[in-house]
């Protein structure tokens, strides 16, 4: 995972994604919804979580609730009849005004959630300083 100034969008930030689905069952319509393995109904399939130090530790930034947060609908992504495994990057464009105004040290955390309602693994960024 990268995260990178934008060489084109002056003040905006890139955070860059591989990924790998075996299956290739990934990706959601616009008006779509997925029940995770949890039970709890998903309207996003790209969870993504933004951190900051307080106090020298990383900390969760809380969204308010009628903010959507970073997450977000990854398309339906086509792939061959014939192997349905996936694989690719996914760049997400990150706007200042989310969130990183005013933190000087940011990490970032995302998982994919699959067709089948199957979460990826986590992974997360190094600490980045962007002030």
């Amino acid at each position: 995972m990268q995260f990178v100034p934008s060489q084109t969008d002056s003040g905006n930030y890139l955070l860059v994604f591989e990924f790998s689905d075996c299956d290739g069952d990934m990706g959601m319509e616009t008006s779509s919804s997925i029940r995770d393995e949890n039970g709890e109904l998903q309207t996003n399939n790209f969870m993504l979580d933004l951190y900051h130090i307080v106090n020298n530790q990383w900390v969760k930034h809380e969204f308010d609730s009628t903010d959507a947060g970073l997450d977000y609908k990854i398309p339906i992504l086509g792939n061959s009849n014939l192997n349905p495994s996936l694989e690719g990057e996914i760049e997400r464009k990150l706007d200042p005004v989310f969130g990183l105004v005013g933190y000087d040290s940011v990490m970032f955390k995302a998982r994919i959630l699959d067709n089948a309602g199957h979460y990826s693994n986590e992974v997360e960024t190094p600490g980045f300083i962007i002030n």
